[in-house]
């Protein structure tokens, strides 16, 4: 075999190993890429689940004590400092992030939004316009219910995509 032979053998070796590699350089980039897309989404919808399940957390706990207030001023300050805050927070988290939460939880966001979206206006009617003495700001008889079943699914998608991300919690 004559040098110039191997020369072309060893430089078109060299040459097809090369792009070989580059090749399998650029399907890598692209799978990690397409992995950390996906991962920041996992992240950015974990967040906003969990931020609803949170609020919504906060606006029933108020709601209890709420419930225990032993004066009218108490019930006042819980309304209006925590319900009304708490329950806005939740309308614009589903506004501003809904496009992160699971599409199977769409159609009772959908509910929960035109609960507190009906809740924030009849509060307005009730405390700010007409100063009604009425005990409790009620929705739901109105055909505007809470769809209690949505806390559970948020907290259990909030769970499994923080477990996915960070790993099981003791």
């Amino acid at each position: 075999m004559d040098l110039a032979k191997l020369i072309s053998i060893v430089l078109g070796s060299s040459l097809l190993t090369g792009l070989m590699g580059f090749l399998l350089l650029k399907q890598s980039e692209k799978i990690t890429n397409t992995v950390k897309s996906q991962l920041s989404w996992k992240e950015k919808a974990c967040e906003a689940m969990g931020s609803i399940y949170f609020q919504m957390q906060r606006s029933s706990l108020a709601f209890e004590r709420y419930v225990k207030a032993k004066t009218p001023e108490e019930r006042h300050y819980i309304e209006q400092e925590v319900l009304l805050k708490s329950n806005s927070a939740v309308n614009n988290l589903i506004l501003t992030q809904g496009y992160l939460i699971a599409p199977e939880l769409l159609e009772n966001t959908k509910k929960l939004l035109n609960h507190y979206d009906a809740w924030v206006e009849k509060y307005q009617r009730m405390r700010v316009t007409s100063q009604s003495e009425e005990k409790f700001v009620f929705v739901g008889p109105d055909g505007y219910p809470f769809p209690k079943e949505l806390e559970q699914q948020l907290a259990d998608h909030y769970l499994r995509l923080w477990n996915e991300l960070y790993g099981k919690s003791n």
